[in-house]
C-alpha cells in the first residue's frame, strides 16, 4: 500500500516518525481495523477517522519522535462523548502508536512490509506491543509465527497468547465491498459485514438513503446515478452485493459490475426477477458462463425471511468465499 511507501521514504529522509494504527473497534466509529496515519514533524499522511480523537492522536504521536516507544490508547465515543469529539457515531476505538527512529534497521523492515504488500501475494505482518515497546515482523500464511499454532485468523485483530499481545494484520488488499442499494436490507447488512472485516461502500440513487447518517459502519455513502457506474473503480479484489429498488436499476448495475471483473458479484431477487434480468443481460452478449458466476438468491440456504437473517445468509456466504479465495480447508 501507498502509506507503507510513504514510511519508507520519510526514514529514508532521516524523518522520524511515529505509525497510528486503529488496532480495535467496538460499536461506530469514523474508521475500521487497520486504518493508519503517519506522524512527522513536517505533518501527517493517511488518517484515523478525523475530529478530535484524530487532533489528539497527532499530540500523542509527535511526542513519541525520535523513540522506539509503544503506546496503546482507547477513546470511548458514547452518543454524547461523540457529539463531543465533533463526530457522529458511538462506539470505541483503541489506537496503537509506535515510534519509528530514521535508521537503516527501520529502513529495512519497513521496505520489507510494502514490498510483500506489492508483492501479490498474501502476506501479514504481527506487531508484538507491549506498555513501552514493540515488535514487528512480515510473514507468509505458510509460515505462520509459532504463537499461532498454524490458526490464521479470518482478518485484522488483536490477539492474545501467555501474557503476550499481537495486533495481526493482511498487507494484501482484501477488497472493497460495494452495496448497490440503500434500503432496509443493507442497514441490516452492513453491520455484519464490517463487524468481519469487510470494508463496505453503499451507493443509492435517492439521497435519502445515501445518507452517511444512515450507515455508520461504511467507509463511505454516495449518491449513484445507477445506468453510470464509472466513478466506480471496481477492481478484481472487489465484491459486489446488488440489491437496488427494481428490476432496471439491478440489470444496469450488473451490466456493468460484470465487466469489471469483481471476485464477487451477488444479486438479491425472486426467481422470476432474476430470470428477466438475466435475459436482458444475454441479449446483450453475456455468457451463461459469466451469468451462473453470479450469486443469486445471493446468500446462503437458510430459509432467511427477515431482513436480519437475510443479512446473515448474506455474510455468511461472503466470509465462505473469502475463505476459499484464501484456499482456506477450515
Amino acid at each position: 500500500m501507498e502509506l507503507w511507501n510513504t514510511l519508507v521514504n520519510w526514514l529514508t529522509e532521516g524523518k522520524n516518525v511515529t505509525l497510528v494504527t486503529v488496532i480495535e473497534r467496538k460499536g461506530s466509529s469514523p474508521r475500521g481495523v487497520g486504518a493508519r496515519m503517519l506522524v512527522s514533524s513536517d505533518g501527517c499522511e493517511g488518517t484515523v477517522g478525523g475530529g478530535t480523537v484524530e487532533y489528539e492522536a497527532r499530540k500523542t504521536a509527535l511526542a513519541l519522535l525520535g523513540s522506539v516507544d509503544c503506546l496503546q490508547k482507547t477513546y470511548g465515543l458514547s452518543l454524547d462523548r461523540a457529539a463531543s469529539l465533533g463526530m457522529i457515531c458511538g462506539g470505541e476505538v483503541t489506537l496503537l502508536y509506535q515510534g519509528i527512529p530514521a535508521t537503516a534497521k527501520f529502513v529495512d523492515l519497513f521496505r520489507a512490509i510494502a514490498e510483500a504488500s506489492e508483492s501479490g501475494e498474501e502476506f501479514w505482518t504481527a506487531t508484538e506491543y507491549t506498555g513501552q515497546t514493540w515488535e514487528m515482523q512480515v510473514f507468509s500464511p505458510k509460515k505462520p509465527p509459532d504463537f499461532l499454532e498454524g490458526k490464521l485468523p479470518e482478518h485484522a485483530g488483536t490477539i492474545s497468547a501467555d501474557g503476550r499481545n499481537w495486533y495481526l494484520e493482511p498487507l494484501t488488499d482484501p477488497g472493497i465491498v460495494y452495496v448497490f442499494g440503500g434500503g432496509h436490507l443493507s442497514q441490516a447488512l452492513i453491520p455484519l459485514l464490517t463487524t468481519v472485516g469487510f470494508r463496505c461502500v453503499v451507493a443509492d440513487d435517492r439521497e435519502e438513503f445515501s445518507n452517511p447518517e444512515r450507515f455508520p459502519q461504511a467507509e463511505k455513502v454516495t449518491l449513484a446515478d445507477f445506468s453510470d457506474l464509472s466513478e466506480f473503480q471496481v477492481r478484481p479484489c472487489d465484491y459486489v452485493v446488488v440489491m437496488t429498488r427494481g428490476h432496471q436499476h439491478d440489470y444496469h448495475v450488473l451490466s456493468q459490475m460484470l465487466r469489471t471483473g469483481a471476485f464477487y458479484v451477488g444479486m438479491i431477487g425472486s426467481r422470476k426477477k432474476i430470470e428477466a434480468t438475466f435475459q436482458r443481460l444475454r441479449e446483450d452478449g453475456f455468457s451463461q458462463e459469466t451469468l451462473e458466476k453470479i450469486h443469486t438468491p445471493i446468500g446462503l440456504a437458510i430459509k432467511a425471511e427477515t431482513p436480519e437473517e437475510i443479512a446473515v445468509s448474506i455474510t455468511a456466504e461472503m466470509i465462505l468465499e473469502r475463505a476459499k479465495r484464501r484456499g482456506s480447508s477450515k
